[in-house]
């Protein structure tokens, strides 16, 4: 994916945490028929994690933006971490499609 974005960097910031919550969401309710087109939200999140990934920031994980919607954690404090020096970015959509896409039954979880 080579698309150059010409956002300034707090909008790609402002899509990137809303399109990872949306995902979050999507993960933690998938049954609620709110979502009818999966793979398109997943593909605007690679494309938003990978603008904001070239700005040298650290990505937040599928699971962060899972509690975020989930339990209401607040992830402002991991947006806008610069990486050090030498770190590698983190592209967690493209290690979601790599090992989980696909691969992992859905749980039920049956109470009585």
């Amino acid at each position: 994916m080579n698309i150059i974005c010409a956002f300034p960097t707090n909008v790609v910031t402002s899509f990137y945490a809303d399109t990872g919550i949306e995902f979050g969401e999507m993960v933690n309710r998938p049954n609620t028929g709110k979502y009818l087109d999966f793979e398109t939200v997943l593909k605007r999140l690679e494309i938003w994690e990978t603008q904001y990934a070239r700005r040298g920031f650290r990505t937040i994980s599928i699971d962060d933006f899972e509690r975020a919607e989930g339990q209401g954690e607040d992830i402002s404090g991991l947006l806008g971490v610069q990486r050090e020096d030498g770190e590698d970015a983190v592209l967690h959509v493209k290690l979601y499609r790599e090992h989980f896409l696909g691969k992992v039954d859905p749980v039920i979880e049956i109470s009585r």
